[in-house]
């Protein structure tokens, strides 16, 4: 006679337990109300929390721990994403080592996106820009004198701005993955193409804006460090990294403000 359900089973002694699944704890989303971009706040953040000396220094100390070092920088970034969210801007907390595997363990999903994304559209860009390289000394010898110089670079200058607006899509698929990826802590989420398209037809505009305003002041910020006998460059690099995730944390509050889908945080505590 089989038993039902409820009946008491004899407990074998020689088999493990099925090992206990810790519950996810997802956090609240506060409602958006953003209308626009702040650029210049995504600058001057970093600067009002007060020990952000200490959050500078530890996250130029991490940019030297090989291979781990990144992924806990990105799990940082989002860390600080989820801060700004879930306060609605009030303020982030500053770089802990105490929380060395939060980090590392927000900074993977992201990491492992962006690394399967790259190997597909890395070697685009690379024949892309050979393309570019190619054109311009085809067109300056087919042409040959003055004239053929000049068309030389007027085509290596076209060519910069179309390899540009390649990076500029690369950025506009890839921020709505990372972000899905970082916040879930799941790498099937970031593969959710119909929330990239959501995401592009909402706000693709102020995306593109901020990837233009990423790079301009990311290039005079490692000026800048480049000044400082080059060792000016690593603060600066933390710098631009907490730039970007403020605008991350604009877009997405922009974005869900529009109607868009509110992604689930899970902690990484």
């Amino acid at each position: 006679m089989s038993q039902g359900p409820n009946s008491s089973q004899p407990v074998n002694p020689y088999v493990a337990p099925p090992p206990a699944v810790a519950p996810q704890i997802i956090l609240s989303t506060p409602p958006s109300t953003r209308t626009a971009i702040e650029w210049g706040e995504s600058v001057n953040f970093l600067f009002r929390e007060p020990n952000w000396v200490m959050t500078l220094l530890l996250g130029t100390v991490c940019q030297f721990i090989p291979v781990i070092g990144p992924i806990v920088l990105m799990g940082y970034q989002f860390e600080v994403v989820i801060d700004l969210t879930t306060s609605q801007g009030a303020g982030y907390r500053p770089f802990d080592f105490n929380r060395f595997v939060a980090y590392l363990k927000r900074g993977v999903w992201p990491f492992l996106v962006a690394l399967i994304t790259m190997m597909v559209m890395i070697p685009l860009f690379y024949i892309a820009m050979i393309a570019v390289v190619f054109a311009g000394i085809g067109t300056g010898h087919a042409v040959g004198g003055g004239v053929g110089g000049v068309l030389a670079v007027i085509v290596g200058f076209v060519g910069f701005l179309l390899l540009t607006a390649l990076m500029a899509v690369m950025n506009l698929v890839m921020q709505p993955m990372l972000l899905c990826a970082a916040l879930t802590q799941q790498l099937g989420q970031a593969f959710r193409f119909d929330l990239v398209r959501d995401f592009i037809s909402r706000i693709g505009k102020e995306m593109f804006l901020a990837f233009l305003f990423q790079m301009l002041v990311g290039w005079l910020l490692l000026f800048v460090g480049m000044l400082a006998c080059f060792v000016g460059m690593y603060p600066a690099m933390i710098v631009m990294f907490m730039m970007q995730g403020h605008l991350l944390y604009q877009l997405y509050e922009l974005y869900r403000a529009r109607g868009g889908e509110v992604i689930p945080i899970v902690s990484a505590d």
